[in-house]
């Protein structure tokens, strides 16, 4: 019998009932899960006013959520190749942002922070966050000695409540052309 930690997950159902949600994969919404789960909350002594009075709990780690792939593997059961896409998934549908970018040695983890832009975002509409793709150095198995691959990152736009009007794409593209040409 598998061992579980004690206490649960609250779910708002402003958002499992949003668009984003609905539309998340199945290793996206396990992702989110593991996320909700490592949220902290205030311990009812913390939680008082400067009265002294109760207040309700709130949570206390937003901004530095980490998500642990060896977790995800065991816990959630999700392939370790499955998991940047998912992570890639809820970035881009406004679940969560990147406060921190960790390293490539095992102790330096990815911290995300959480965020309400997943109420905003729209299908068709433009992503909220792109992870950066890996330069890549040295030696990559051409035998041409040390090069350096320049990777064109797109261009990510504020969207405006998830997506861009019409109007406003036709001006952007406009002022792309103008700018090129000069």
């Amino acid at each position: 019998m598998a061992k579980y930690k004690h206490g649960g997950i609250f779910i708002e159902r402003e958002l499992y009932q949003s668009d984003a949600f609905l539309s998340l994969g199945k290793n996206a919404i396990k992702v989110l899960f593991a996320i909700l789960d490592n949220r902290k909350r205030e311990t009812t002594k913390e939680a008082k006013d400067k009265k002294g009075n109760q207040r309700k709990r709130r949570f206390v780690n937003l901004d530095s959520l980490e998500i642990p792939y060896g977790t995800l593997e065991k816990v959630y059961k999700i392939n370790r190749s499955s998991i940047p896409k998912a992570i890639d998934e809820l970035l881009a549908k406004g679940f969560i942002k990147i406060s921190y970018h960790g390293g490539a040695y095992k102790h330096d983890k990815s911290k995300y922070a959480w965020s309400d832009n997943y109420l905003l975002w729209r299908p068709g509409g433009t992503p909220f966050e792109i992870r950066k793709k890996r330069e890549r150095h040295g030696y990559q198995g051409r035998r041409t000695g040390a090069t350096k691959k320049k990777v064109k990152q797109p261009e990510i736009i504020t969207p405006h409540f998830g997506h861009e009007t019409h109007a406003e794409r036709v001006k952007r593209q406009a002022r792309q052309i103008l700018e090129t040409e000069v």
